[in-house]
Order: structure tokens, then sequence, then C-alpha cells
């Protein structure tokens, strides 16, 4: 819900913006990943798993959201 509000935000505030100087039609694409921690987990595979879905959203048409199940 985090993830896709700020995805919202940033294309409603670039769609239009007040100031002509500001870039039109500016968009983020974002990976959300969550683990629980343990001795087993390394915080380098949770940064993979998001890094992994941010590219997934790239390939799936930008401007979107990507999450883990």
């Amino acid at each position: 819900m985090v993830a896709e509000g700020l995805r919202r935000g940033v294309t409603d505030a670039f769609a239009a913006p007040k100031d002509p100087a500001l870039p039109r039609g500016v968009t983020i694409s974002l990976g959300c990943a969550s683990m629980i921690p343990g001795r087993e987990v390394e915080s380098a595979a949770l940064i993979h798993a998001a890094d992994e879905l941010l590219y997934l959203a790239k390939r799936n048409g930008r401007n979107r959201v990507e999450k883990s199940a």
C-alpha cells in the first residue's frame, strides 16, 4: 500500500506540474520484498529480492509496483 501510494503520488505530481520548469510525465517503478528476520537470513537476500522485483516491474511495463507473495 505504501509503495502504491508513492507510485501514484509521483505520477500525479508530475502529470501536470504547477511549475513549468519541472519535468512532465515522471513515473517510478518499485520492487517490494519482505522477510522474517532470523540468524540464517542475510540482509543482502532482502535487497536482492527487492532488486529482482524492481526489474520485473520495469519489464512488465514500468510505472508499477511488484511485490513478493
